[in-house]
């Protein structure tokens, strides 16, 4: 069920999903630029994505997973069935000539928008959160207050994937005050870096 369209510094449109397997999906796109990108699919909202993909045409659509909700991997496979899809996948949860993995640090070009992949530095990149602009997209309930997440500026906006009806968005600064964690005495070392090396990916 699509929940709602926000527009996002006059050029970003976020469309929301609600499946019935209780998760949240997120279809981004950009204002002139070709492809879309696809956050945590589900199987279950495929016709509310045929509604809104249908316009692709023959643009790639970019699914992206948490590695946070099992059913993305089903429902990013039922994408690939039906339009030209590219897989953006933790890089320590799934491998394949098909797929794009990544980890803690790498920043992807696509379809005109900059994503920043922010993990847990010293642990496997099988869950990682995807920061697009203002915002970051996180898999879990509880992955937004890991202290990398916690480096962003608190005026952040978190939407979840795996998480009860209506109970998908906060910021960064309400999970700071909820640890009350002072981030600044994390090391440099932990800090998402915008200087990571990007990985290449094309529409």
């Amino acid at each position: 069920m699509l929940i709602q369209d926000a527009l996002i510094q006059d050029v970003l449109i976020q469309e929301e999903f609600y499946s019935e397997s209780g998760s949240y999906s997120y279809l981004l796109g950009m204002k002139g630029a070709r492809g879309k990108i696809l956050i945590d699919p589900s199987e279950d909202c495929l016709d509310a994505y045929a509604a809104r993909l249908g316009r692709v045409g023959r643009d790639r659509v970019f699914t992206l997973e948490t590695g946070s909700v099992t059913a993305s991997c089903q429902g990013s496979l039922a994408i690939a069935r039906r339009w030209r899809t590219r897989r953006v996948v933790p890089c320590d949860l799934l491998q394949g000539p098909d797929l794009i993995a990544v980890g803690h640090g790498d920043t992807v070009r696509l379809a005109g928008m900059t994503v920043e992949v922010v993990g847990r530095v010293g642990r496997l990149n099988e869950a990682v959160s995807y920061r697009i602009g203002n915002r970051v997209f996180v898999g879990d309930r509880q992955a937004h207050q890991e202290p990398e997440l916690l480096m962003l500026p608190p005026e952040t906006q978190v939407y979840r994937s795996h998480s009860d009806r209506g109970e998908n968005r906060d910021n960064v600064m309400s999970a700071q005050g909820v640890l009350a964690i002072d981030v600044g005495n994390w090391s440099d070392a932990a800090r998402p870096s915008a200087q990571a090396s990007p990985v290449s990916a094309h529409a």
